[in-house]
């Protein structure tokens, strides 16, 4: 993982863990082990109730967020856009969205005491391991619903710990009371050997990268569980642990006598401890990516610290979060995507205003285009204010209509109608029509805002009319925002080595051209890799298009700065595993000092990622 930071043209796109950008890629931010620029920690905090939003470029607490009744070990999902908070008292798990910040959704569960959780690779599924009923309980996150309960291998067991294999086929569960860990089949949910003895108490698990590797911590030295024959290893004891990290092969402890411990895994050897003299009882732990900086939860005096690597220095000035923090997880804007980052957007292909609809019979307003609505799960039937120009709605939600086909308003002499895509994507199309006066504000060859805010969207549309009119990508009118769109972005997945893509992209601007052309290099993370040196594209009209040589499978770019996008297309490269399902997809643009992002939603279906 890498922060991204280009000089000239940038152009970032994210499939999931493949990165495509356009552009000169400079080094990854964070001198001297600080956090990295970009990023959020959140604290669940188990008596006050909340989460803790943590910035890392200030480290100061930004927000707190409403839970259930003591909030225990929180995880993300792999795309960072959604954080999962079990509730101990509350018998279900809190949904955040990390692009606003707050309550997405509460999924109830049939077991009690939900403890900790841990998400699957891809996404799909949230493992919660309920402590009083002695139970896995297993959320599938495409419906937020509990999907199967599995008993664990002691009515007593008491678990606390919970981690998944990176491949997602194994989940591990340390039971505390029972002194053991049990081993599940993501599969088939059930529990595919008998229980392990591990640690006394043990409190937490981890897999290591590779999946060679479970550490498995609690009252006395942590066990290593080798999973290719489930053969075990003890470490000496160093004293109570409660929570265990691991970036790569090495794995960080975090000890109730004021440490934490490290080890290497790959050689099962104890590495060193670092003292924290500062703090009163360190409680769970997260390591960035690049091993310089630990962020720890000190659960009895209510605060984050942050820990430098490898000088093993506590620095100053730890930060005040709510009481009795036991949950923590680290979101690393690994893309370095910029603060405003568009997550949700309207693109209209046209508008028409009619001032005095009554006298010439036709609606006040009429709009159709795209709506996207975002990398994460939203919901159109909660409350929501929606701008037509000068006026404003606010409304109760969207009605499903056409067996949830499709979502609408009606009343007040507005009309707005939602389809959503049929390949699960965040790009929907939107009708809206308005019957009335739009008062006064109204201006037939002024700007003019359609907005959708609510249920976790927050989408914007402006131009600027003329004569009452815009048409997309024509005249009469202009585009102001959204400053940067993804209008079209398809890969194909035939086999290792044979995969293409190609994307187009909206720049919202003037229609002029620079007089020379930029230097651009295409990647799909350290999987992929061209570069395009300005030489190699010629300026044809007001587009710049390649003529020159490229190698490593970069077939055709488009700089079209008339019709305000850029199109890449690319072939016989290999893109790596791309999930099936729903994927993240993050476009970045820089051009001198004008950066723009926007943050979308594709899907793969078989051979084919589409938005």
């Amino acid at each position: 993982m890498s922060h991204a930071r280009l000089k000239n043209a940038l152009v970032v796109l994210t499939f999931g863990a493949a990165l495509l950008a356009v552009g000169e890629q400079a080094a990854r931010t964070g001198e001297g082990g600080a956090p990295p620029r970009r990023g959020k920690v959140y604290v669940s905090n188990t008596d006050s109730r909340t989460v803790s939003v943590i910035d890392l470029a200030t480290l100061t607490e930004t927000r707190t967020i409403p839970t259930g009744r003591e909030p225990r070990g929180c995880d993300l999902n792999p795309a960072g856009t959604l954080l999962f908070v079990p509730n101990r008292f509350s018998a279900d798990v809190t949904v955040i969205s990390t692009s606003s910040d707050s309550v997405l959704t509460t999924v109830a569960l049939t077991g009690s005491e939900p403890y900790n959780l841990a998400v699957s690779p891809d996404g799909s599924r949230v493992y919660v391991v309920c402590k009083s009923s002695s139970t896995l309980n297993v959320i599938d996150t495409s419906t937020m619903a509990e999907i199967a309960s599995v008993p664990l291998s002691s009515s007593n067991a008491s678990p606390e710990g919970v981690a998944v294999s990176p491949d997602g086929l194994r989940v591990y569960v340390a039971n505390r009371k029972a002194d053991t860990l049990d081993v599940i089949d993501t599969n088939t949910n059930t529990i595919v050997a008998s229980a392990i003895p591990v640690v006394n108490a043990p409190r937490d698990a981890k897999v290591s990268a590779d999946g060679t590797k479970v550490l498995i911590v609690g009252e006395g030295g942590p066990t290593v569980l080798r999973t290719a024959d489930n053969s075990t290893f003890d470490f000496p004891s160093l004293g109570d642990q409660r929570d265990v990290d691991i970036v790569g092969s090495m794995a960080y402890a975090t000890a109730l006598s004021r440490r934490v411990d490290i080890y290497d895994l790959a050689t099962e050897t104890f590495v060193r401890s670092i003292n924290l003299p500062e703090s009163r009882t360190p409680y769970a732990l997260a390591v960035t990516d690049d091993e310089t900086c630990i962020l720890i939860a000190d659960v009895d005096d209510d605060t984050l610290r942050i820990v430098d690597l490898p000088a093993d220095i506590e620095r100053e000035g730890p930060v005040n979060v709510g009481n009795g923090p036991r949950g923590i997880a680290l979101l690393e804007d690994v893309n370095a995507a910029p603060a405003g980052t568009i997550r949700s957007f309207l693109l209209p292909k046209t508008i028409s205003v009619t001032l005095s609809p009554a006298k010439r019979g036709k609606p006040g307003v009429k709009s159709k285009g795209t709506f996207d609505t975002g990398p994460d799960l939203v919901d159109l039937t909660a409350p929501a204010t929606i701008l037509v120009g000068p006026r404003q709605f606010d409304v109760p939600g969207l009605t499903p209509v056409k067996g949830g086909k499709s979502f609408v308003f009606q009343g007040d002499g507005l009309v707005f109608q939602v389809t959503p895509s049929k390949l699960g994507t965040s790009k929907a199309k939107y009708k809206l029509t308005f019957s009335g006066d739009l008062g006064e504000g109204a201006d037939l060859n002024g700007e003019f805002t359609l907005s959708y805010v609510g249920g976790g969207v927050d989408a914007q549309a402006t131009v600027i009319l003329a004569n009452g009119a815009f048409k997309f990508g024509k005249a009469p009118g202009t585009l102001i925002a959204p400053a940067i769109s993804i209008r079209k972005a398809k890969a194909k997945l035939p086999g290792v080595g044979r995969h293409s893509f190609k994307f187009v992209a909206g720049i919202a601007g003037d229609g002029s051209a620079p007089n020379t052309a930029p230097d651009v290099r295409v990647a799909f993370g350290d999987i992929f890799s061209a570069n395009v040196p300005a030489e190699a594209l010629s300026l044809k009209g007001k587009n710049f298009v390649l003529t020159g040589a490229v190698e490593d499978g970069v077939q055709a770019i488009s700089l079209n700065y008339a019709k305000e996008r850029i199109s890449v297309r690319g072939g016989d490269v290999d893109l790596g595993n791309v999930p099936e399902g729903p994927i993240p997809l993050l476009l970045i643009y820089e051009q001198g000092g004008d950066v723009r992002a926007v943050f979308v939603r594709g899907a793969r279906s078989k051979k084919i990622l589409k938005y």
